[in-house]
């Protein structure tokens, strides 16, 4: 799924624009398609179907065998520390040149930001002091509670904000580990996210804007955090990085024990700014774009839809979220 979808947190080389997502990573693959035709791919053998199915969200066949650029494992020197709104996005060159891997998480309603690099090292592990208190009862109990509080009295949002800013992020953390320990984070519970790619010297304008649009709107209650993310550009037709260097920029909506609410505000004044800016949704998660948007964000994309009803003509690797993208129906072929 990952894979297909383009998602950056599928590969090691995550997190900076000197990296690239995962359809890069991808050097061949085995493709079973509708009529049961098996098509090797890659940048040397059907190269236009190679750069279409590298991200091609499971609507050209089955993926049967897949091919991967590896890299030898290795440690990383990974710190965090609180940082600026401001100050982060005036060197934000300056970072992202600075370290293997980076990325920083915002706090809307507030200025504060945690910063995250990450450097190769040879230096061994140092063994990570998981604290119940911090870890579990503050950094996973207290937030549910916080973020319910938030869902019940969205104008306490702010404060929610700035108070587990200043429990969980005031002090600077540093590890050393394995990087397959420290590229992943645990996502907490259950929430709703959305995340679109940006081109790179867009990123500040794009923060900026929707800073100053949210603080004009006592309405709008977000969580914590965004998620400021970098990856390099690829060739895949139609992956959210084509041909261009990206930030990403996820927002979030926690679903506190399970409850709903609404986030249609924060969701729409997000969406609005980053599609002006030239944005590109992630495929994995939320959005509501269709194909007469997908038209104008990916110079290829009428390329991708000709491969697309080439290898698939009756649709059987579409759904009804693909018929949406896609500008499609193929509801007949279930009767």
């Amino acid at each position: 799924m990952a894979k297909v979808c383009g998602s950056h947190n599928a590969t090691l080389a995550l997190c900076c624009v000197k990296n690239q997502q995962a359809p890069a990573s991808v050097r061949s693959l085995k493709l079973l398609t509708a009529n049961s035709d098996i098509i090797d791919c890659s940048e040397e053998e059907n190269e236009e179907i190679f750069r279409a199915a590298v991200c091609s969200i499971g609507c050209l066949g089955i993926i049967l065998e897949i091919t991967l650029q590896c890299h030898e494992a290795f440690q990383l020197h990974s710190i965090a520390k609180p940082s600026t709104f401001e100050e982060i996005l005036t060197r934000l060159d300056t970072f992202l040149e600075e370290y293997d891997h980076a990325k920083f998480f915002w706090y809307p309603h507030t200025e504060k930001v945690v910063v995250y690099h990450d450097t190769r090292t040879k230096h061994q592990p140092v063994k990570n002091n998981f604290s119940w208190f911090w870890d579990r009862l503050i950094g996973h109990h207290l937030h549910e509670f916080s973020m319910w509080i938030g869902c019940l009295f969205p104008r306490l949002q702010p404060f929610v904000n700035q108070m587990m800013f200043r429990l969980l992020c005031d002090s600077t953390v540093e590890r050393v580990d394995a990087m397959y320990n420290l590229f992943t984070y645990h996502c907490l519970y259950s929430q709703d996210v959305t995340e679109w790619a940006l081109p790179l010297e867009k990123t500040a304008d794009v923060l900026r804007e929707l800073k100053s649009k949210m603080s004009l709107n006592p309405e709008i209650a977000a969580h914590f955090p965004l998620e400021v993310r970098f990856a390099k550009a690829d060739e895949g037709l139609i992956s959210p990085c084509h041909k261009r260097d990206s930030c990403f920029i996820n927002i979030v909506h926690f679903r506190p024990y399970g409850i709903n609410s609404s986030n249609d505000s924060y969701w729409n004044l997000f969406q609005d700014i980053v599609k002006k800016a030239g944005g590109r949704p992630h495929w994995a998660k939320d959005h509501g774009v269709t194909g007469k948007d997908f038209c104008k964000m990916y110079p290829e994309w009428g390329k991708f839809c000709a491969i697309r009803e080439k290898l698939d003509p009756s649709g059987m690797f579409l759904n009804k979220h693909l018929e949406r993208i896609f500008d499609v129906n193929h509801s007949k072929k279930d009767n």
